[in-house]
């Protein structure tokens, strides 16, 4: 499984996740090949879709609208998203 993870969470996490499991592959919004910083959330919904990467994200604010209405026009969508509220 492919992460991303989203401008609100804590980069340390990334480096917790790796020293778990080294073979892990886990991208942060603003790595190279990753989706710039500031990106609207639809557009990071959509590449991580197209990329086959899980968001990772505590933004409880306004991604939820959109991963609704992502879900309800992509109704095949294979989209995974984690919504984590302690980072």
């Amino acid at each position: 499984m492919r992460y991303l993870l989203d401008e609100h969470i804590n980069p340390l996490l990334r480096r917790e996740l790796l020293r778990a499991a080294p073979d892990l592959e886990a991208w942060i919004i603003g790595d190279p090949g990753a989706q710039r910083r500031g990106t609207l959330d639809p557009d990071i919904l959509l590449w991580c879709e197209a990329n086959h990467f899980c968001l990772v994200t505590n933004n409880r604010k306004s991604m939820p609208r959109h991963l609704v209405d992502h879900l309800a026009i992509r109704v095949d969508s294979q989209l995974s998203v984690f919504a984590v509220s302690f980072l």
